[in-house]
């Protein structure tokens, strides 16, 4: 083999080695984290019941805006682009 295929072997492995061991810690830091979140929220179970109830309705979607009419020479417009379109994908 010639020595710059080599050296590009070389760099290949040792950047998937690096990639590989990095992820693998990664996960284990996702892991730990979560084990610890577990463990802070079962010391303190008023404080998740408590806050349980408020994000739920933080979360809750607003009701729909009532719908608004458009102006006829808006609509027009909004048309005639949308058929110049179709005979322009058409042809």
């Amino acid at each position: 083999m010639s020595d710059v295929f080599q050296a590009g072997v070389n760099v290949t492995l040792i950047g998937l080695g690096v990639a590989f061991v990095l992820l693998t810690v990664l996960i284990f830091v996702v892991h730990a984290m979560s084990a610890v979140a577990r463990l802070i929220e079962a010391e303190r179970p008023q404080l998740a019941a408590a806050a349980a109830p408020a994000t739920a309705t933080a979360t809750a979607k607003p009701p729909l805006a009532e719908p608004q009419s458009v102006e006829p020479h808006i609509a027009g417009v909004v048309a005639a682009a949308v058929r110049m379109y179709r005979t322009r994908r058409r042809s």
